[in-house]
């Protein structure tokens, strides 16, 4: 009966439900060498604190799909890291520095204080996507941000999503060993806290 009820749970839970998870990953700023300065790769590092700043518009030109959630993001106190080339826009990624609710996708992320912050919606150009310019642009962004006196940032990435694991790895975030799991239907959306996760995914041994 047991082994039943076991199959059925797994059942609706793979045919039902789609389950996956998020890694929570961070990075402690201080002393963290940017060897990836957008001068010596013939761009320009800039930061975006308003949403009145003229720059916006390039940003928004180049990434108009994107720049929907701009007017949302400066209302919720974000900032906009940015990495171009002349007028051209390669990428950027936003920073808040406050508790954050993502009410597009249900998430109650964790709460950054006045010394964290929470780096999100990492873009580049799809043409530019093989090159160097995303480690520009988040050596720069971590360099500025610790100008700035932050002295860590978060970020969220999806178990799914190698690629940008091992980018983040290499820009030195790490798993904190918390996982966001998120739980999908066909009618809602609800998430769910998970203390410890190892790199399968799957929930470690009880001792």
């Amino acid at each position: 009966m047991k082994n039943l009820l076991d199959r059925s749970k797994k059942i609706f839970r793979d045919h039902i439900y789609r389950r996956e998870h998020d890694w929570q990953l961070r990075v402690p700023l201080a002393g963290t060498p940017n060897k990836w300065p957008a001068a010596d790769h013939d761009m320009e590092f800039f930061p975006i604190l308003t949403v009145d700043d003229p720059r916006l518009q390039d940003v928004a030109r180049d990434f108009p799909k994107q720049s929907k959630s701009f007017p949302g993001n400066f209302a919720d106190g974000c900032i906009l890291l940015c990495v171009g080339q002349g007028t051209k826009v390669l990428g950027y990624f936003v920073v808040a520095q406050q508790d954050f609710y993502d009410a597009d996708c249900f998430r109650v992320t964790f709460p950054a204080s006045k010394q964290d912050s929470y780096s999100f919606n990492l873009f580049v150009s799809v043409e530019n996507r093989n090159k160097s310019v995303a480690r520009v642009l988040v050596g720069e962004g971590f360099a500025w941000m610790e100008q700035q006196g932050i002295e860590s940032t978060y970020a969220m990435c999806s178990a799914a999503n190698k690629l940008l694991l091992r980018f983040y790895s290499q820009m030195g975030l790490k798993p904190t060993g918390r996982a966001l799991d998120q739980y999908v239907t066909k009618v809602f959306t609800f998430s769910r806290w998970t203390d410890k996760r190892d790199d399968a995914g799957k929930r470690p041994a009880k001792t």
